[in-house]
Order: structure tokens, then C-alpha cells, then sequence
């Protein structure tokens, strides 16, 4: 029984430390407040705000307690869509926090083409990650 309850704490204590190291990495990238400025929406401050922190309760009693909700493959592929462009924007302003881009171009002497890149770098990560599914052996690797 005691050794169930510390399984219990350290899956708790390990999900708490997780979903804190990503909401710190959200507040310290500025992801929200930039996404305001660049939509003007400074009115909805608080409704950004509830629907993170409601995304939030809403993942975690997702992933305690697995439901099936039959929405069909069309609300999938939206879902799809919108993570997508969350994790895109959460990279985008990662790599902008870091100042990757700045340093690349003086590394590379590019005078243009930074779009390319980003897309291509996408590109890569979302092929690699379909081949990584689809293909039976890759994940036996």
C-alpha cells in the first residue's frame, strides 16, 4: 500500500513540475500578451487568460481520466490543426526568445529567405513525425 502512495506522489509531483515548467515557459516568452498586441485584442486580456488556465484543468482531467468523445475524423483534423499552430506559435516565439534567427543570419550571411527556413524546419519536424507513426518499424527502433 505505501509503495502504491509513492507512485501516486512522484506521478503527481512529476506532472505538477512539468505543467509548471510550460506555463513558466509561456509567461516567460511573452507568447500571450504578443498575440494580443498583434490582434489587437486588448479588450479579451481575461478571456486569453481563462481559456489557458481552463485548457490547462481541462488537459489534466483528460489525461487522468480518458474519455472517448465521438466527434468524427473533421473535428480530429481541426484539433490537429490547432495544436499544430499552438506549438508552431510556442516555436516561433522560443526561437525568437533565444534570438536564433539573428544569429543564424550573421553565421550564414543570409540577406533573405528566413521564411523558407521556418517552414522548411516545420516541414521536417511534421514529416518526421508522420513517418514516425505511420511506419510500424521506425517505432520499434
Amino acid at each position: 500500500m505505501l509503495n502504491k502512495i509513492f507512485i501516486v506522489l512522484v506521478g503527481l509531483s512529476g506532472g505538477i513540475v512539468v505543467s509548471a515548467g510550460i506555463f513558466a515557459l509561456i509567461t516567460a516568452l511573452g507568447i500571450v500578451p504578443r498575440l494580443i498586441e498583434r490582434s489587437n485584442t486588448r479588450d479579451y486580456i481575461r478571456l486569453f487568460e481563462n481559456c489557458i488556465i481552463f485548457g490547462g484543468i481541462t488537459g489534466t482531467i483528460l489525461s487522468f481520466w480518458p474519455t472517448y468523445i465521438p466527434l468524427g475524423k473533421p473535428a480530429l483534423v481541426v484539433i490537429g490543426v490547432a495544436n499544430g499552430i499552438f506549438i508552431g506559435h510556442l516555436l516561433v516565439a522560443l526561437a525568437e526568445f533565444i534570438n536564433v534567427l539573428p544569429i543564424m543570419n550573421r553565421r550564414f550571411n543570409l540577406t533573405g529567405g528566413i521564411g523558407i527556413i521556418i517552414v522548411s524546419l516545420g516541414l521536417g519536424k511534421s514529416i518526421g513525425s508522420l513517418l514516425y507513426w505511420l511506419v510500424p518499424t521506425l517505432q520499434q527502433l
